[in-house]
């Protein structure tokens, strides 16, 4: 058996495994508040992330949009690190560690930008009941606003 064959079997088994976990964590999406009048978009991903590690992603935000980031766990007690970094210049835009491990962020930026969204899971001295996080960013367009109409407040959460 060739050995690409081997490691291409190999990459299947552990990627399947790695979604078969995340999978395990899909009762967090009825936690998620729904696509609303004021968020015409919704992406959740859904990662099992044990203490002390971190997950990145790299995403592309594009000027005039507005981007809600938020963090919904199952135990919350745990503390998840949230961090907005630009992926060229490395400047950290926004840490929420600053903010008391605040789950919910709001921005938007003047230009285009691509970031890497780190994901922490902080060592504590307890043990975490659950590893389930769900990481959900939600967008608007502000280009979808005709010019004269006022664009609404945000709704507030209420879960």
């Amino acid at each position: 058996m060739p050995k690409s064959l081997i490691i291409t079997i190999a990459l299947m088994i552990v990627t399947a495994s790695l979604k078969l976990e995340a999978q395990s964590c899909k009762h967090l999406l009825d936690a998620t508040s729904p696509v609303d009048t004021f968020y015409t978009n919704k992406m959740v991903y859904l990662y099992k992330i044990p203490m002390g590690k971190t997950i990145k992603l790299t995403r592309v935000l594009y000027s005039s949009t507005s981007y809600n980031l938020n963090i919904i766990k199952d135990d919350q007690e745990k503390k998840i690190a949230l961090k907005v970094i630009d992926s060229k210049t490395q400047n950290v835009f926004w840490d929420n560690a600053k903010e008391n491990y605040n789950p919910d962020l709001n921005i938007c930026f003047g230009s285009t930008r691509r970031v890497t969204i780190e994901i922490s899971a902080i060592k504590e001295d307890y043990q975490s009941s659950s590893d389930c996080v769900a990481f959900i960013i939600k967008s608007l367009v502000f280009d979808s606003f005709p010019e004269d109409e006022v664009v609404p407040e945000p709704p507030t959460p209420n879960w």
